[in-house]
């Protein structure tokens, strides 16, 4: 005869054990007969250990003596899940299980405990860094692709060249070249056992790399191209400059050539209220033929000429402005909030994010928090926050406003500090800003233009790879056993890749021989620094106050500024301390006024 049974947990064994005693027995010519020995397990992992993968089966199939006509079952937190001899289960969540097989006949029973860590699928993931405006390679040049790809062992490598359904190349990497100038199309897809990933890079074939100029916009929504001005204040522009061989510059005013103007900055003063247009242009050398015309000749070196165009309107002097100086003297409004990659981003925890996904959810975001005394983090460098009063801050010649971090002695993210007139009066950031002069200005790692691009993760819980313009690489890290979001690239910026323009701090961070790090203070002018300039707390905490006269030009002189409406935070510093993860500036608060608290 066939015996089965099953119950409700393992609790409730000792209850059956007579019923048990009877399935586990057989009839044979009228004679009950039972087993000599009890039940010995043995799972079929040596280890007791199996890896699952959500909404797919995981099976054990154990190998058990002395077995008779015994009874199964399988318990998941005392509650059985099965009574199969052969375990079977799908899970819908990520995490560790402990699964116990009781295999029970009438001589007794035995278990056996069993890990299942449950992972998410696995498919392959596709980093390769490219430019937002897609690859420039020369005619005649081989330019090799080398993603890097998660979970792509054993997998399947396919390069697709326009919308050929024939792969060009079946290896990892791929070789490419082009005889002839055009634009095409470059796909990959990637396939293993639980899924598939593809990436397709744009590819603009030239015989020479076009000059790039990139004017840096004061906000993420300014125009770069539209700039104000006081009368009789210098309007400094000093535009990025790539891939041009033996540049010489010029500036041209109203098609005017500025005779002494042949720097890449312009210090231009407009004469009188009004438009101008203000065209900077670069004329350097085709150095850089494609390839060799023959063995012999090569292409002629020649001049070429690349500009660009700005709008500047120059507004009423700044002494003849009336502007207003009462007020709250708490900071009320956060304009703009844009920080770099970086653990505490999109976090719904410490950092309290709901998952904002457009600039208008992510400025609310932080104007709520920050009026309710809670930090937003401004990730690794190069993140900000602009915030706004409901008046003008005066220059007293003293401290005059306040910005509270989070700081204490050896935990320290230092973040530099931007000033602003509301000169066109339209009550955006869309002006000049002047930085704030603090203890590391002028020093020999300091980096007056610093300028890093974060290139979204191809899938979750991946770091977050960046550039500099110091030729640099490398990642954000993700610690997902503290921060575990899947993103750490802001959900509302949607490009594939952003650049970060400000000034870079060398990171003051040291570790003991014990493994404990330190982020260590400048001595003083950043928020989010436990420096001198703390002036209310003995040991260094809370806020940093800020003077309006330590406000300077790009050109490291006195901006002389009569008063401010704005204040930008930005975090300084590209780096990390290990575990602590990357320096990212936390502001704890509005900003305020400290000539009206006063």
């Amino acid at each position: 005869m066939s015996c089965f049974f099953s119950h409700a947990g393992r609790t409730a064994i000792p209850a059956l054990l007579s019923v048990a005693l009877a399935a586990a027995a057989c009839n044979k010519d009228g004679e009950i007969t039972l087993p000599d020995s009890k039940p010995r397990i043995t799972l079929d992992s040596e280890t007791g250990v199996y890896a699952a993968k959500i909404g797919r089966a995981v099976t054990i199939t154990p190998t058990v003596e002395n077995e008779g006509e015994a009874a199964y079952s399988w318990t998941i937190d005392d509650e059985v899940v099965s009574t199969a001899r052969v375990f079977e289960y799908v899970f819908n969540e990520e995490g560790r299980v402990y699964v116990t097989l009781r295999v029970e006949n009438r001589a007794g029973y035995d278990e056996k405990e069993a890990r299942i860590d449950v992972n998410r699928l696995a498919p392959p993931v596709i980093s390769l860094i490219v430019p937002q405006t897609g690859l420039y390679v020369l005619t005649g040049r081989e330019y090799t692709f080398a993603p890097e790809v998660q979970n792509g062992e054993n997998a399947r490598y396919e390069w697709y060249l326009d919308d050929s359904s024939v792969p060009v190349s079946t290896e990892k990497d791929y070789i490419f070249m082009r005889t002839q100038p055009g634009d095409c199309s470059l796909r990959l897809t990637v396939t293993n056992e639980d899924g598939t990933a593809e990436k397709t890079v744009a590819v603009h074939v030239v015989d020479v790399i076009p000059v790039r100029i990139a004017f840096i916009p004061s906000s993420y929504l300014a125009d770069p191209l539209v700039r104000s001005v006081s009368l009789g204040r210098t309007l400094f522009l000093r535009p990025q400059v790539s891939d041009a061989v033996g540049p010489e510059y010029a500036w041209y005013v109203n098609g005017s050539l500025q005779e002494d103007a042949t720097q890449r900055m312009f210090a231009f003063t407009p004469e009188k209220e009004g438009e101008y247009e203000v065209t900077f242009r670069v004329t350097d050398t085709d150095e850089s033929p494609a390839a060799p015309l023959s063995r012999h000749i090569t292409r002629a070196s020649s001049k070429r000429i690349t500009e660009k165009t700005l709008r500047v309107t120059c507004y009423e002097r700044e002494s003849e402005r009336v502007i207003t100086t009462t007020g709250q003297p708490a900071s009320n409004r956060v304009l703009e909030f844009l920080p770099a990659p970086g653990q505490f981003v999109n976090e719904t925890g410490m950092a309290g994010y709901t998952g904002q996904k457009s600039f208008e959810e992510a400025r609310l975001y932080a104007e709520n928090r920050l009026k309710k005394g809670e930090f937003v983090s401004l990730g690794n460098f190069g993140g900000y926050v602009i915030l706004a009063f409901d008046h003008s801050v005066e220059n007293k010649g003293g401290y005059d406003f306040s910005i509270p971090g989070n700081q204490f002695e050896g935990s320290n993210e230092p973040g530099v500090v931007w000033v602003m007139q509301d000169v066109n009066g339209n009550g955006k950031p869309d002006d000049e800003w002047y930085e704030l002069r603090g203890s590391e200005t002028g020093g020999e790692w300091t980096v007056q233009e610093y300028a890093v691009t974060y290139y979204r993760p191809a899938g979750p819980r991946q770091g977050v790879k960046w550039t500099d313009n110091l030729g640099r690489s490398g990642q954000v890290a993700y610690l997902g056993q503290f921060h575990a979001q899947d993103y750490y690239y802001p959900l509302w910026l949607e490009e594939e890749s952003h650049t970060y323009y400000g000034t870079g701090l060398r990171q003051n961070t040291t570790q003991t021989p014990g493994g404990d790090w330190s982020n260590n203070s400048f001595e003083w002018g950043y928020v989010d620094n436990a420096g001198s300039d703390n002036l209310e707390s003995s040991s260094k905490t809370g806020k940093t106050w800020f003077k309006i006269s330590n406000a300077m030009t790009p050109d490291g002189q006195p901006a002389g500024l009569r008063y401010i409406d704005f204040i930008k935070v930005q975090s300084a510093i590209n780096g990390s301390a290990g575990g602590l993860g990357e320096l990212s500036t936390e502001v704890a608060g509005m900003a305020v006024d400290e000539n009206l608290n006063r």
